[in-house]
């Protein structure tokens, strides 16, 4: 699996769900989703760059723990929570934080 278009009737993304998809190199998330889950891109390890949509308020434990090629990601204002571990390891990280972020885990970004 190398690139997944997530249908725009999708509104969470679950626990796991990508999780181990070591060839995944390319995601789109359209609007509508609401969550990612816990694990959810977790070792994901050639995924390049991710922008979350607008929709998106949590972002869940681990969801992108282990995306060592992870070199970009774009958080939207509207993600309130961002949990325990969700970046941890991803060692190529450049982010951009929103003012609006309510609870960032104390780990996230580890």
């Amino acid at each position: 699996l190398e690139s997944i278009t997530i249908p725009e009737s999708v509104t969470s993304i679950g626990e796991s769900a990508f999780e181990g998809c070591a060839s995944l190199s390319s995601i789109t998330i359209p609007e509508g989703v609401t969550s990612i889950g816990d694990r959810a891109f977790a070792c994901c390890r050639s995924l390049k760059s991710i922008t979350i949509p607008e929709s998106v308020t949590s972002i869940g434990e681990s969801a992108f723990e282990g995306c060592t090629s992870l070199s970009s990601i774009t958080i939207p204002e509207s993600v309130t929570s961002i949990g325990d571990r969700a970046f941890a390891h991803c060692k190529n990280l450049s982010k951009e934080l929103r003012d609006r972020i309510e609870a960032i885990a104390p780990h996230a970004f580890d």
